[in-house]
């Protein structure tokens, strides 16, 4: 028998395509958002298991970028994904982060 411990939200980081207002989208691109509301095509389940370091292209009309998000947390204002802005959405910089957050397999 095999057994493998993944740290929650753990895995390999998953892509997905967000769809969002232009003006939220340039919120993300200035770096003036660290969280969007989880969207409504989205399910919470769905959500909560987004490994840190997931790659979400997030779109407006024909503007769109790719950055790196977190899994979903909840508060009074309702259901978000972290986003973090300052991280350009690609595999490298998924994994480095990953890394930087101490969630790279030990073995």
């Amino acid at each position: 028998m095999r057994v493998q411990v993944i740290e929650w939200p753990g895995g390999e980081p998953d892509t997905l395509k967000i769809d969002m207002l232009p003006a939220t989208l340039r919120k993300i691109e200035r770096g003036a958002l660290k969280s969007i509301p989880i969207p409504v095509v989205d399910t919470v389940s769905t959500a909560t298991v987004l490994s840190w370091g997931a790659i979400a292209t997030v779109q407006a009309g024909t503007g769109r970028t790719k950055v790196l998000i977190g899994p979903a947390y909840f508060n009074a204002a309702g259901s978000h994904l972290r986003v973090f802005p300052d991280e350009p959405g690609t595999r490298a910089n998924s994994k480095s982060f990953r890394a930087k957050l101490g969630f790279v397999k030990l073995c």
